[in-house]
């Protein structure tokens, strides 16, 4: 959580207080941890959506899906999902899970949690744009 805070924010986290740590991190010495701001800014949206959204569920996808999301920037659809964790709403946030169990996504759910079961053909899950990856 504090890493996350940090990246957030993207400050400088040293030990100590007043001049003698503060004056030589300003004057640019290397001193403490430095996080460098990202090259080009993520939306407000998508920075809520990464830290401010809590998960109500997860949705376990194949490796096709995770490789049309992460290298193509596509929707999830429901043909992809291999196995749903929880019961959600459209609009609950999900993480996005691959085979190796871990989540490399985090999107806000198109349809309930339900409707996923079944891998129905053409259903949307998460649409691209209401999606980051982690």
């Amino acid at each position: 959580v504090l890493l996350r805070a940090a990246l957030l924010v993207t400050w400088v986290i040293a030990a100590g207080a007043g001049q003698e740590v503060l004056g030589p991190v300003v004057a640019g010495e290397p001193r403490g941890t430095r996080f460098t701001a990202a090259e080009q800014a993520e939306p407000a949206f998508k920075l809520w959506l990464r830290y401010g959204k809590p998960v109500s569920g997860r949705l376990h996808v194949d490796e096709g899906a995770r490789r049309a999301l992460v290298e193509d920037g596509a929707s999830l659809l429901a043909v992809g999902v291999v196995s749903v964790e929880g019961r959600f709403e459209p609009g609950a946030a999900i993480e996005i899970v691959g085979a190796d169990g871990a989540a490399f996504a985090k999107g806000i759910a198109a349809v309930a949690s339900a409707e996923l079961d079944s891998r129905v053909r053409g259903v949307e899950a998460v649409h691209r744009d209401r999606l980051v990856l982690l």
